[in-house]
């Protein structure tokens, strides 16, 4: 009932009661101030339900707004899902990521950067350094900026990769192109075949990732005789002990399609390789490092490949085997990992037969070896060590064209450090490197020598980087 009914009501009692007070035998002022008594404390407990009501009037209405602040806030969460059709799961696991709810689908996204600052002196180049060029030379550069997105189509068995890079070459363009770009299917058997652009498997310091080397980058002898990428098929088994990969591509370093001439003729070339994991799991050789509470763990590897050139020769042999086409080419390497609680160690060994029939059967039979190790002096910080050497004589004229070119054996050696502000996500890597013999011609870019003019030699690189991985 609300307050006013209640009043009404109580007016009426009063009204009864002066109606009796008159009939009986009082004064007049009497009945008046009997009255006025009656009616204040009638007021006063008007007052009292009055309150009452009000507060339980404004409760109830506290609740009819709550109501429909939930019911609008349940209306957008539908409007949104209605968006969205089956919905859609996005969050970090090791990686950004987007996905169908059911797990269909999925697209990862990362990246990549590195800046550096490096310093080169080769002021043995004496007269035959041009005057334009100092002995010293620094500066900063953006060595890597890449970005990549994989995942998974339909099912988890349905995978793709497409990796960008900003290319990073003499002219400083800073042009985007695709490096990596395959989709593969995977078998519950533990066999997965890829096609498209891909790193062909061979060298395993260059099939580490570059976010996960030990150095600031990787070594001479790997840029000298790396295969690099190009198109093709791959069809690899991963088991508990053994890894194998086979590899049928248009050759090495022919990264943008074989009907591309311009950048060489297309070749037949075959790829494989093998790794046996003798203690440990495939995870921990990822990269080089050896973590601090990390297991003992052994990997060995082996790779060959073969190439044949489909159209011939096309120039003559020149000393750097991937600069120019040539006939067939044969390359070998053995490999060996081993990580500890706070230590690493990696070395290979590898070997490269080049012939070269429109040249005059000329041939040239190269050997390598690279060996690294590393020790963590905190959970923060390690150091490391390199030697690198390779004889890449031309055996048809070693005095001549060695000479000539500037290729004679070559010796490295390089200490740096890290320091590892979240693992590789975030890490700074410093390094320098002594050039005990001439460094050789055609690295391309990116590991900071530059030709030596023999016999001068003690050419040295200092580097320091930061990478930062999302």
């Amino acid at each position: 009932m609300q307050w006013y009914g209640i009043l009404a009501a109580a007016v009426g009692l009063v009204h009864g009661s002066s109606v009796l007070a008159t009939g009986d035998d009082l004064s007049r002022d009497d009945v008046i101030d009997q009255l006025r008594a009656e009616v204040a404390e009638l007021k006063d407990t008007v007052d009292e339900i009055k309150a009452a009501t009000d507060d339980n009037w404004l409760t109830a209405r506290r609740a009819l707004e709550i109501r429909g602040l939930v019911e609008d806030v349940l209306a957008d969460a539908d409007n949104r899902a209605s968006l969205l059709q089956d919905g859609i799961t996005a969050g970090w696991d090791k990686k950004f990521y987007l996905g169908s709810a059911d797990g269909s689908w999925r697209l990862n996204i990362g990246g990549q950067f590195q800046v550096r600052w490096a310093l080169n002196s080769a002021s043995g180049q004496g007269a035959a350094m041009p005057d334009a060029i100092p002995g010293t030379l620094y500066g900063f550069e953006v060595r890597r900026t890449k970005l990549k997105l994989d995942g998974h189509v339909v099912d988890p068995s349905w995978q793709y990769l497409v990796q960008f890079a900003v290319d990073h070459d003499t002219t400083g363009d800073g042009v985007l192109e695709v490096e990596d770009a395959l989709v593969g299917k995977a078998f519950d058997n533990g066999i997965l075949v890829w096609v498209g652009q891909f790193k062909i498997e061979f060298n395993r310091e260059e099939l580490t990732s570059s976010t996960r080397q030990l150095a600031v980058d990787r070594s001479v002898i790997n840029e000298f005789f790396n295969l690099d990428r190009s198109q093709g098929i791959r069809v690899q088994y991963t088991g508990d002990r053994f890894r194998l990969a086979g590899v049928y591509t248009d050759g090495a370093s022919n990264r943008w399609g074989g009907f591309d001439l311009s950048a060489g003729p297309p070749a037949n070339a075959f790829t494989g390789r093998v790794d046996w994991l003798a203690r440990g799991d495939w995870e921990q050789f990822k990269d080089f490092q050896g973590w601090k509470g990390g297991t003992f763990g052994v990997m060995i590897g082996a790779a060959i490949h073969y190439q044949n050139s489909k159209y011939g020769a096309l120039n003559p042999m020149a000393m750097d085997p991937f600069s120019s086409p040539r006939t067939e080419r044969l390359t070998w390497t053995i490999d060996g990992q081993l990580e500890g609680d706070g230590w690493n160690l990696f070395a290979y060994l590898l070997g490269n037969h080049l012939s070269d029939n429109a040249a005059g059967s000329a041939t040239a039979d190269q050997l390598a070896f690279v060996v690294q190790g590393g020790y963590m002096l905190t959970d923060k910080w390690d150091v490391y060590l390199r030697y690198e050497w390779g004889d890449l004589d031309d055996n048809t004229s070693p005095s001549a064209i060695a000479s000539a070119a500037g290729l004679t054996d070559i010796s490295i050696i390089t200490v740096g450090t890290n320091y590892y502000v979240y693992k590789h996500a975030a890490k700074w890597t410093t390094d320098i490197g002594l050039g005990l013999d001439p460094v050789p011609t055609n690295l391309g870019t990116g590991v900071d020598w530059r030709p030596d003019v023999v016999p001068n030699d003690g050419q040295i690189v200092f580097r320091t980087q930061f990478q930062l991985l999302f």
